[in-house]
């Protein structure tokens, strides 16, 4: 879905900040200009610039996909404090910069979020991932393998499911299913499964 160049590629294909940065203006001086290069940069800044400390990136993105895990989990009294939540997600990742008429602008941020769902990904690789027992002990392979697909089903189908959000968050959503799978042989099989074992248990 949505391919490009090899130049493009490798600047999607890094998780290093200081690395892409350097990989996108690269690609920005050395590609012919698709229209969409100024929602790259707008992206780039907007995940990672600190303005107090522009020599330290930070990373907006992988955050709110730990806060989307906190916002599904999360049951308000009021719908609409769960609309506020959402809204304010929405805001975070950027989702009202694409012109989801022009297909470049999808594209890039589609790969943007490719990007960030992989470095999302290299974090459950960590051995304090999901640390049990009070956080002495370290999850097993199995037990963070489906931790992770656990994560990935409830920050993108999951939440779109339970907020009725599923036209808002299809690009999200898709770019993420699309990051988990290439990511895991049996990503396909996984995510299916859990999939229908958890609209089985509603």
């Amino acid at each position: 879905m949505y391919e490009q160049s090899a130049k493009w590629n490798a600047y999607y294909d890094e998780i290093d900040p200081k690395q892409r940065k350097v990989l996108l203006e690269e690609a920005i001086m050395n590609e012919a200009d698709d229209g969409a290069n100024a929602l790259r940069m707008r992206l780039f800044n907007m995940r990672y610039l600190d303005e107090k400390n522009p020599q330290q990136y930070v990373d907006r993105f992988l955050w709110q996909c730990v806060n989307m895990l906190l916002v599904y989990k999360t049951n308000h009294l009021f719908k609409s404090a769960g609309e506020k939540d959402m809204k304010k997600t929405f805001a975070a990742l950027g989702f009202d910069l694409v012109d989801q008429d022009d297909e470049n602008s999808r594209k890039a941020y589609y790969w943007e979020v490719r990007n960030t769902i992989k470095r999302y990904l290299s974090t459950t690789q960590n051995g304090a991932y999901r640390r049990k027992l009070f956080g002495i002990m370290s999850a097993s392979d199995e037990e963070r393998e489906v931790q992770s697909l656990k994560d990935i089903w409830e920050m993108s189908k999951g939440l779109a499911g339970k907020y009725h959000k599923e036209a808002e968050m299809a690009l999200w959503n898709r770019a993420v299913y699309d990051a988990y799978i290439v990511s895991d042989p049996q990503g396909v099989a996984n995510f299916k499964a859990y999939d229908e074992s958890h609209r089985r248990n509603k």
